[in-house]
């Protein structure tokens, strides 16, 4: 079995490295033949203005995702004009609103040019016999180290390359510095490594620091820290000029409680608060920092302080091109944050003073309202104790014990435990400050300092630390209950779950599925998010006893409420810290039992009992976690090549990738998990003659006229939707959805989708409901009462059936505007399945 891993993972290995080098071979092939060096090339045009980010039709205000109808929760569904696109240069059949104009083509289309030190674009002749320009020139080299991730110095040998073998004497940029000025963007960052342990700048790696054990003398490389800072002005400029409209209609959307989801952040109490403040036109930027280790052979790792723009929505919000990159930090120690604050201060102190100033001279003013992390990195942000010390909570007062069996501090439920509050933490944090040598946790109360982000945060501190699901809810409290059930489970089940995981088609979103569950310690965190979340309760139903699945039911309650099916209700935030409580109660009782493990009640447990209050403030857990993030953190690792000058790449790379896609023309884009083109468009229209069984059906029952035309798949609303006759759906099951009728929930396949004179259908295959409950499988669980309603109405047992094109006993037809959510589906027993709906998450950027 090892071998045979080792083969898998060798043959896996090998085909990757040949489509890294068929990409850059192609892509040097493209430049080569499409750029600079032939004098016969025709002179292309070059445009500033093309849109990179566009604006999504307004939609119903609405949240998709929410599939069942509960005491707690509500569902409006309100349906809208629409009109509908079928430009055979879409890949598929894109629903968009009524606000379009009357040649079908929305306002987001129309260009908007940016502005970034235009009149330093280098407009010269590459050579004296060709049109080609540097400026063009130096594009296209950027596109290419940009896509195939050239180091430095292979970049600098590239140039000079091209600078021997073109006609002499010519113009070709000699550095990455030359290639960026020749394009209109400076230099938008800065360099300058430190003493990591006075925290000095170095000449020529020596510390001229008087007391220091370094001073006049070489720092070991262990001991020199890197920090470089970039413009965010420079940044948010032109970010703001390329999605003015986008930026305008969300925040309006905002204001008039319109967005598609009703639980973003900017739905939360916090950014509402700011809205009744600010009439005009506001900008704010959560910020975000973690590590990323970019060495295997030796510890050396980076923290990039990141930002995202809240007034984006959120598919446009999670794009790499709009991640936005404070500073960075580069060493083997912990980054200081007080010294990176020292190299930003001014320009942030600037940027809230006078804000940001668009090329139409309008002046839009810049909040920082967020601050987000897992809690190591939160702790180092906020200058407070680790998360395995006393007084470890953010949130409120609570000490904590320490537990000898498992040799770590545990929080039981406190309810004397006194809330923090802004005042109090700031009183806490001077104390710790003037405390030079020993700080007293009991009076600090956690506290270490002052933090540097407090100075630049619009909410005061502790409110405007946000707590990151990613790590605090799944890789932590989540992968640890997971692996205790695990021992509850027999070897021979073990191997009947790992059937049914790998017998299951998932949605196309979900980008990584839960392997054996026999590994779920080697789970990664949206391994972990997708079993815990949809899929482990009916899993595991058959498996566990019924104390243990209870438990695990309960939780997932929890987890649902606050990830899927949220809504800014005191009732509903109190019912959850309820359940919160009574979860942790019990924890507490099986842990004094001996029944769990101690390592189950430590802070990242305790924390959930704040996660309703903090949904409040910022919306519903889908949205404050760090995925996009940590995608983001892999993607700038993917820069750096070779073991020296890792920072100067990194920050190259990513200044190469916010400032050059937004100065180019680019073809318009549609959002999706799919590229859109002439050549796949084609795929998704079907080819259905009269003869055909389902073709026949539709036909006799006046559901299609001979203008009809047949789709196999579906983009609405942000969310795309495959039918059981798209001919790549692989092994997904994307086409198994949730539909609404008369206010009832139905469940089935869609087969395919008819768009008739402007209006849009799906055919579905209804699947019929059998009379079982998922809450049968703990009946004796103490607190199955208090969670019978949420678990049968969210996973429904429906009869065990294929998707067929030649049976219609029970086929609907029903407009796309009552589709409610794609469907996980898990074998259960030997006649049905238990279907469970699906809330859309951005994993990757």
């Amino acid at each position: 079995m090892v071998e045979r891993s080792e083969r898998r993972q060798k043959k896996t290995n090998q085909q990757y490295t040949r489509r890294v080098r068929y990409k850059r071979k192609r892509s040097l092939v493209s430049l080569l033949s499409s750029s600079s060096i032939s004098s016969t090339i025709s002179d292309r045009s070059f445009t500033f203005d093309e849109k990179f980010n566009e604006p999504k039709p307004n939609a119903p205000s609405n949240d998709s995702f929410t599939s069942v109808s509960l005491p707690l929760i509500m569902d409006d569904f309100n349906d809208e004009d629409f009109d509908v696109s079928t430009d055979t240069e879409n890949d598929v059949l894109h629903i968009s609103s009524s606000s379009s104009d009357s040649n079908g083509n929305s306002s987001d289309d129309e260009s908007d040019t940016v502005h970034m030190n235009s009149h330093l674009l280098d407009q010269r002749p590459l050579y004296s016999s060709t049109s080609i320009t540097v400026c063009q020139f130096s594009r296209d080299i950027l596109e290419f180290c940009r896509i195939s991730h050239v180091p430095d110095k292979q970049r600098t040998n590239l140039l000079d390359l091209f600078r021997q073998y073109l006609p002499s004497p010519n113009l070709v940029p000699k550095t990455g510095d030359d290639l960026l000025g020749s394009i209109g963007i400076e230099k938008l960052y800065q360099s300058e490594k430190m003493c990591g342990i006075c925290y000095s700048s170095t000449a020529h790696g020596i510390c001229s620091t008087v007391d220091c054990i370094h001073e006049k003398m070489k720092i070991p490389s262990d001991d020199i820290v890197e920090v470089i800072s970039f413009d965010l002005t420079e940044q948010l400029k032109v970010l703001i000029n390329q999605n003015i409209e986008l930026l305008q209609t969300y925040q309006d959307q905002a204001r008039t409680q319109t967005t598609f989801d009703v639980n973003d952040i900017v739905r939360g109490d916090v950014y509402q608060s700011i809205l009744k403040v600010h009439k005009d036109l506001f900008i704010s930027v959560m910020i975000h920092s973690d590590g990323v280790p970019l060495y295997k052979s030796k510890n050396f790792s980076a923290w990039p302080i990141l930002g995202a723009v809240l007034e984006l929505p959120p598919y446009s919000r999670t794009r790499a091109d709009n991640i936005l990159l404070l500073a960075l930090w580069l060493g083997k120690k912990k980054p200081n944050f007080n010294v990176i604050f020292e190299k930003l201060s001014k320009q942030l102190t600037y940027l809230k003073n006078q804000g940001v100033e668009t090329i139409a001279n309008q002046k839009i003013k810049i909040f920082f309202p967020m601050l987000m992390g897992d809690m190591p990195a939160l702790s180092a942000m906020v200058q407070f104790v680790e998360p395995n010390a006393y007084y470890a909570c953010m949130f409120c007062k609570s000490k904590g014990i320490y537990n000898h069996d498992g040799h770590c501090v545990i929080y039981h439920v406190d309810n004397e435990a006194q809330l923090r509050t802004s005042e109090n933490f700031r009183k806490c944090a001077q104390l710790a400050d003037s405390m030079h040598k020993r700080i007293d946790r009991e009076r600090t109360i956690g506290c270490k300092g002052l933090s540097a982000f407090s100075e630049i945060l619009d909410v005061p501190l502790p409110h405007s630390v946000v707590i990151d699901a990613m790590h605090t809810v799944f890789l932590c409290h989540s992968k640890k209950l997971l692996i205790h059930l695990q021992t509850f489970i027999t070897k021979e089940n073990l191997l009947k779950i790992n059937l049914k995981l790998r017998s299951m088609n998932f949605i196309h979103d979900v980008l990584r599925r839960p392997r054996s569950f026999a590994n779920v310690h080697r789970w990664k965190a949206s391994e972990v998010r997708t079993f815990i979340l949809y899929i482990g309760v009916p899993i595991l139903a058959e498996f566990l006893p019924e104390e243990s699945i209870g438990d695990l039911a309960l939780y997932n309650t929890i987890l649902r409420l606050l990830h899927d099916h949220w809504q800014n209700d005191k009732k509903l935030s109190d019912s959850i810290t309820s359940l919160i409580k009574i979860y942790i109660k019990n924890l507490s009782k099986n842990i004094n039992s001996d029944l769990y493990p101690p390592k189950l009640l430590t802070i990242s447990t305790h924390t959930h009992l704040h996660l309703p209050f903090q949904c409040r403030k910022f919306g519903r857990l889908d949205w404050l976690t760090n995925f996009i993030f940590e995608s983001f953190l892999g993607f700038l690792k993917a820069f750096v090549k070779g073991s020296s000058g890792a920072g100067n790449q990194i920050a190259f790379a990513f200044i190469s990738n916010f400032f050059l896609s937004k100065t180019q023309g680019n073809a318009k884009r549609r959002y999706g998990h799919f590229s859109i083109n002439n050549e796949t468009f084609g795929s998704n229209i079907l080819k259905i003659e009269a003869g055909e069984p389902i073709s026949s059906f539709l036909y006799k029952n006046g559901h299609v006229s001979s203008t009809t035309i047949f789709f196999s798949r579906l983009h609405y609303l942000n969310i795309t939707y495959h039918s059981f006759m798209y001919s790549r759906k692989g092994s997904t099951c994307s086409y198994l959805v949730s539909y609404e009728k008369n206010g009832i929930l139905f469940y089935g396949y869609i087969l395919c989708f008819l768009l008739t004179n402007g209006n849009c259908s799906a055919v579905i295959q209804t699947l019929t409901r059998v009379n079982y409950s998922l809450t049968s499988s703990f009946l004796s669980y103490k607190y199955v009462t208090a969670i019978k309603d949420f678990i049968d109405n969210v996973y429904i047992a429906v009869k065990r059936v294929e998707p067929s094109l030649f049976i219609f006993d029970d086929v609907d037809v029903c407009a796309v505007t009552c589709l409610r959510s794609r469907c996980f589906c898990v074998p259960f027993g030997d006649e049905s399945m238990i279907l469970t709906s699906y809330s859309c998450a951005y994993e990757h950027n």
